[in-house]
């Protein structure tokens, strides 16, 4: 026997997972804009920091899109649809903000160390 789980709980799992990612992105973002004085002292900071910053706003906003489109059309979204595609690209663009986002602040702190 099997143990597939169906569309609409794969939804639920993956509207979740994509609210850990804006939750993360927001705190990072917090944290980043209390810190903003520390981070003018270090060497090399103001590139990568605006990187970073950019793209956890990034992963808010598409985050933000692709949990609407999840919720709207929890039942079932229509394959080739622009939901669909629309999905598709947030799913990329969150993934991709995301860790950009921790590399640079990865790049960030290995090269003021």
């Amino acid at each position: 026997m099997k143990h597939v789980m169906p569309g609409f709980e794969k939804r639920k799992v993956f509207i979740d997972l994509l609210k850990h990612f804006s939750t993360l992105s927001i705190g990072v973002l917090a944290l980043s804009a209390a810190f903003l004085g520390n981070f003018s002292q270090l060497k090399a900071s103001s590139d990568a920091l605006v990187f970073a910053v950019s793209c956890f706003f990034c992963v808010v906003v598409s985050s933000s899109i692709a949990k609407y489109i999840l919720v709207a059309n929890i039942e079932e979204v229509p394959r080739g649809s622009f939901s669909h595609q629309m999905l598709r690209i947030c799913i990329f663009l969150t993934m991709l903000g995301f860790f950009g986002g921790a590399g640079s602040f990865v790049y960030l702190v290995v090269q003021n160390t």
